[in-house]
């Protein structure tokens, strides 16, 4: 009985356990035959995006190789916003990468944005060898971080954010009315304020990090020995606007005046071109080629064209393009056209074949200028393409700040650029090789009142990788001192202003105090010591009133290791660049209304 009962067991067993276990087998083996099935379906798609990548890459390489002469040294003259984690120094800082260039398409020339990205990504390339090195040469100097985040990712890309709020609240202010003054005026001086330290910071970042390229003389004098100087010189209009400072130039056959803005620390000259695929509002309408019967297209072959910080090529002709420290871009064609200059005697003189952007997709507020007038010393600059005419001078007396456009003073070139003052002082100008477009000095020190700053020695010195340094620059608003000369600066000011009550400081400036436009504060004179002169400045030119706010604050703020004098500071004073005899002269000067 117990035998019969075990087999009725066991044949109860198969009969419900057999076709569970057929059920879950045929499951595992749709699962299998499943994944295999997605496997093959991946693999195609993967094939097929090779295959399509592939295609594309042989397209371009065929259609639009980008033009590069590594047979030149060229570095970079542009002031870059790029990501400070795989760049260490994008205006000065260190020797340029020479790379093959990297095939693109004209589709990808008439796409702002896919050109944006791919020429930033070979900036980054071009760039990135020389973080490693400069991060290693500053460590010892930095000490462990660098200012208050402002050079860390984080605050870079956040400044970058601000930056773009600003050039919007100017845009709309520029927009809303016809007057230009009227305009500024009815913009917040808090906000202006607060936009231009934001501007300045972002621009001395990227005047750390710029390898500018190598000066090449022949080049540069090639354009100037064409003409005859005129006797006198020559002078052009500044005004004052958003922080920037405004000069025109006229361009083309016949001649239109178009308004740029003023900058030593840089190099190319450009102006919003028309077709335009990506502009700013400006307060003139676009220059047009086809408008002008002296205009034509720079070959990719030529010495000027293969100077670019990136050479490229469009059907023979050459293609600029540049970007600077707050996020602005401009790139198209570099050409030639007529340039007419202003004689100081009220005639004008046209020089042909003067190389400048035509710029088609151009990025940025730029104070609703055309474009930029590029007055460094590199080989592309306005001064350098016209060293035989002007003979390596030119000069400018900014007006203040916040000055209305109507109130105006020369920029001059030539003879007329250096006028008989009595008390003008001369300063010598440092060569930095890895830098050449910058106006470099030897600061010695600086003093607050009667007290001579203790600062380190070495602060204001170019490092081995051409970094560091103190330099002249219009196209900076604030002033911006080595860490620790600013520290020295701050803790001397600080004490010396105890008896006024302190603000709320504006983002970037650390000292502000409540006051009266109707009475300068009782502050120390700052004084910077070169080598050969001192610079004793007004307190209008490191203290500056913000109405809205009845405040004044210290227009100065700080960099790791970097001195830059910016246009506050040198406002009210007349500031002579000569090439020639290397050499820097200033002497005070109240700029508004100023005559030869």
């Amino acid at each position: 009985m117990m035998l019969m009962n075990t087999e009725r067991l066991h044949e109860f067993k198969c009969r419900t356990q057999g076709p569970t276990r057929m059920m879950m087998m045929m499951m595992l083996r749709c699962c299998c035959l499943l994944k295999k099935m997605l496997l093959l379906f991946l693999l195609i798609a993967i094939a097929s995006l090779v295959s399509t990548l592939l295609h594309q890459a042989s397209s371009i390489t065929t259609t639009f190789p980008l033009v590069y002469e590594p047979q030149h040294t060229s570095s970079i003259a542009h002031r870059n916003s790029h990501d400070q984690s795989s760049l260490s120094d994008d205006t000065r800082s260190k020797p340029a990468h020479q790379f093959q260039g990297h095939p693109k398409t004209l589709a990808m020339l008439q796409a702002p944005l896919a050109r944006r990205k791919l020429l930033q990504h070979h900036h980054n390339k071009a760039l990135l060898h020389k973080t490693t090195t400069m991060k290693k040469e500053s460590a010892g100097n930095q000490q462990g971080g660098e200012n208050k985040g402002y050079q860390r990712h984080g605050g870079r890309l956040e400044l970058q954010r601000r930056e773009e709020r600003c050039h919007e609240l100017l845009l709309r202010i520029q927009s809303s009315s016809n007057d230009h003054h009227q305009a500024a005026a009815a913009a917040d001086d808090l906000q202006r304020l607060h936009c231009a330290v934001i501007r300045s910071s972002l621009r001395v970042q990227a005047l750390r990090k710029r390898a500018v390229l190598r000066s090449q003389p022949a080049a540069a004098a090639a354009l100037g020995s064409k003409v005859v100087a005129a006797a006198g010189g020559f002078e052009a209009p500044v005004s004052a606007s958003n922080g920037e400072y405004i000069t025109t130039v006229t361009l083309g056959t016949p001649g239109r005046v178009f308004s740029v803005i003023v900058d030593t620390g840089s190099d190319l000259t450009w102006v919003q071109c028309s077709p335009c695929s990506d502009c700013y509002p400006q307060n003139q309408s676009l220059f047009s080629p086809s408008m002008s019967t002296s205009y034509s297209k720079l070959p990719c072959n030529s010495a000027l064209c293969t100077g670019l910080p990136f050479p490229m090529c469009n059907n023979n002709s050459c293609v600029y393009w540049y970007a600077y420290g707050d996020g602005s871009l401009t790139t198209g064609d570099f050409v030639y056209d007529t340039i007419t200059l202003d004689i100081t005697n009220g005639q004008q003189q046209q020089v042909p074949d003067f190389a400048f952007g035509c710029g088609h997709d151009n990025e940025g507020s730029f104070a609703g200028a055309a474009g930029i007038l590029g007055l460094g010393q590199g080989p592309l600059s306005f001064p350098s393409q016209l060293t035989s005419i002007f003979q390596g001078k030119f000069s400018y007396c900014l007006v203040d700040w916040q000055a209305a456009p109507n109130q105006t003073s020369p920029l001059l070139f030539g003879e007329a650029a250096a006028p008989l003052l009595p008390g003008v002082t001369y300063i010598g100008l440092v060569t930095n090789p890895q830098n050449p477009t910058f106006y470099y000095v030897n600061l010695t020190g600086i003093s607050v009142g009667t007290q001579l700053l203790t600062i380190p020695e070495g602060t204001f010195d170019i490092n081995p990788v051409g970094a560091g340094g103190a330099i002249f620059d219009s196209g900076t608003t604030i002033t911006t001192l080595a860490e620790a000369a600013y520290t020295a600066v701050l803790n001397a000011m600080n004490t010396s202003t105890m008896i006024y009550p302190r603000t709320e400081a504006v983002p970037g400036l650390d000292l502000c105090f409540a006051g009266s436009n109707a009475q300068l504060p009782n502050v120390p004179t700052l004084t910077f010591h070169f080598e050969g002169a001192d610079m004793v400045l007004p307190v209008s030119n490191y203290f500056i009133f913000i109405e809205s706010s009845q405040a004044y604050c210290l227009s100065i703020s700080q960099s790791p290791d970097m001195t830059v004098l910016g246009s506050i500071q040198q406002q009210n004073f007349q500031v002579l660049y000569d090439t020639v005899n290397r050499q820097i002269g200033f002497v005070p000067r109240v700029c508004t209304g100023v005559t030869l």
